[in-house]
Order: structure tokens, then C-alpha cells, then sequence
């Protein structure tokens, strides 16, 4: 247990020392044979075409929900691994391929999907106003609505029980 999480804290600090940043695969001469081979016998949806312009992204929008995805995927917190995304995201022209690719000892079966969600969430939110992902949005404004709605029953079970305190006096 202990061993094997200081093991994937030093291999997150290793990949994330700037080694595979930046540039895309092709472009990058640091990047190995096998790593270039890695990439192109791996399949990618058709979003992961898209750049994003991260400065158009409130990447603190999108933090909360790699931090819940990762525990969800993980079934454990994991600070480091979320950073370490974070990191990835904020290098000049990531690209959501090498990323997948340096996340799959993370995530494991699951990278593809993680990612492709991750993707799908800041393409949408280059675009959006505020840089926010406008599904973010729509739930944040569901969940005020269930608030006013909850609001609402209380205050009418509070007035029912004084008008009955009323009524017994």
C-alpha cells in the first residue's frame, strides 16, 4: 500500500519534469520510438482533433471535476495524480493524445474514457462564455432550483405547523 503510492508519486514527478510537454508527438524529438509507436497503434475519438485554447478555459471550473473523476475511477483521493493532470492541461498546445498516452499508468483501462470526457468538457468550455463548460452550468442551475423548490416545502411546513401552534392556543 504504502510503497506502491510513493512509487506513483515518484513516477508523477518523473513524467512531470517536463519531458513530454508542448509539442505534439511528431514534433518532438525527445519523444521514443516506442512511445511514437505506443500512439499510433492507439485509437482516439474524432473530439481529440480540436485544439483547445486553455487560455479561454477556467481550468479551476474543470479541477472539481477531475478531482471527483479520479476518485470515482480510482476509488481513492489522489492530489498528486490531480495536479499532475492539472500540469498537463497547462502546457502551451497540450495535446489530449500525449496526454492520454502519459496517464495511461494512472488510470489504467480507464484513461480513453477519462480523457475523452475531459476533452469533450474543455472543447465546450473554450467556446462557452466565462470559459465554464455550459453542462456545469445547467447543473449548477438544476441544483439552485431543487434548493428554491426545498426552500419553498420547508417555509410551507414551517407556516403549516404555526398556523396548527395557532389553532391550539
Amino acid at each position: 500500500g504504502d510503497q506502491a503510492l510513493r512509487r506513483r508519486v515518484a513516477k508523477a514527478r518523473r513524467m512531470s519534469s517536463g519531458f513530454f510537454r508542448g509539442t505534439s508527438a511528431d514534433q518532438d524529438g525527445r519523444l521514443g520510438d516506442k512511445a511514437r509507436k505506443q500512439l499510433k497503434n492507439m485509437t482516439f475519438p474524432p473530439h481529440f482533433s480540436t485544439k483547445v485554447d486553455m487560455a479561454k478555459v477556467q481550468l479551476q471550473a474543470i479541477k472539481p471535476w477531475v478531482i471527483k473523476k479520479t476518485e470515482e475511477l480510482l476509488g481513492i483521493e489522489d492530489d498528486i495524480l490531480v495536479e499532475y493532470v492539472m500540469s498537463q492541461l497547462t502546457e502551451p498546445g497540450a495535446d489530449p493524445k500525449l496526454i492520454q498516452l502519459n496517464l495511461t499508468g494512472f488510470y489504467e483501462a480507464n484513461t480513453a474514457t477519462f480523457m475523452s470526457e475531459l476533452w469533450e468538457l474543455l472543447v465546450s468550455a473554450q467556446t462557452a462564455p466565462g470559459g465554464i463548460p455550459p453542462v456545469f452550468l445547467d447543473r449548477k442551475k438544476d441544483e439552485l432550483k431543487q434548493q428554491a423548490e426545498e426552500q419553498a416545502r420547508l417555509h410551507a411546513e414551517i407556516r403549516r405547523r404555526q398556523e396548527e401552534a395557532e389553532q391550539r392556543v
